[in-house]
């Protein structure tokens, strides 16, 4: 169960100060990939350039690594600094920007320890699952569509299901009638055939229909 639940999405970000700038992958953990010392004097004539050169060499690492989401956190005006310098040329699909104490490493770990992180967590979330729940309306009309736990279980020991999403209310009745064990029986086949399980409740969109069924899974092909 743990295992199901346990989908943590990547979020890139870049930390950033007046005397350090840092970039790391937050997923299970933190992964810092750079980290650098601005350190421009104040009046330096170049101290615009200086500043954007560095900024350009952590565009061009965000832009290899093409993340999904990119959290741009600092103190006062540095995040968005980076932010209007770099949005015309950021490969990610969704950027925000965050206020924290610190540029840097510093300022990684610290986010981790905010709300709002947490918060951007749960944003994204719903983002994918309402994508899943999208590409679920649409397949429905095709027949690739498994409903109920019976029918998604026999697709699974043919090792036809991509994916589950299945509805908390769903799994709360069963644990309360004692009939968990029928969903761990699923879980164990489902992680044997690399299928993914998606928990949604009341946040998703169309939840009503989920919760119908209990579960509902995405075929990986028709039969």
């Amino acid at each position: 169960l743990e295992r199901a639940q346990s989908r943590i999405n990547s979020i890139f970000v870049i930390s950033l100060d007046n005397n350090e700038i840092a970039a790391g992958i937050i997923d299970k953990g933190i992964k810092i990939l750079r980290e650098d010392e601005i350190n421009i004097s104040k009046g330096d004539p170049e101290e615009e350039a200086k500043r954007k050169k560095i900024y350009s060499e952590y565009i061009d690492l965000i832009n290899n690594y093409k993340p999904k989401y990119l959290c741009i956190i600092g103190p006062i005006f540095y995040p968005e600094e980076f932010y209007e310098y770099g949005k015309d040329k950021i490969s990610a699909e969704k950027i925000l920007t965050f206020k924290v104490s610190n540029g840097g490493v510093n300022g990684i770990y610290e986010f981790t320890r905010r709300k709002e992180y947490y918060d951007t967590l749960k944003n994204i979330e719903i983002i994918e699952l309402n994508k899943k729940m999208d590409e679920i309306l649409y397949l429905m009309q095709k027949n690739m569509v498994a409903f109920g736990l019976e029918e998604v279980y026999k697709n699974a020991e043919y090792g036809n299901i991509e994916y589950v999403l299945l509805s908390e209310d769903y799994f709360k009745k069963m644990k309360e009638n004692n009939n968990v064990d029928k969903i761990i029986d699923l879980f164990n086949l489902l992680d044997k055939i690399d299928a993914e399980i998606y928990f949604v409740n009341e946040n998703i969109q169309n939840y009503e229909l989920i919760n119908r069924f209990g579960i509902i899974g995405k075929l990986r092909y028709k039969i």
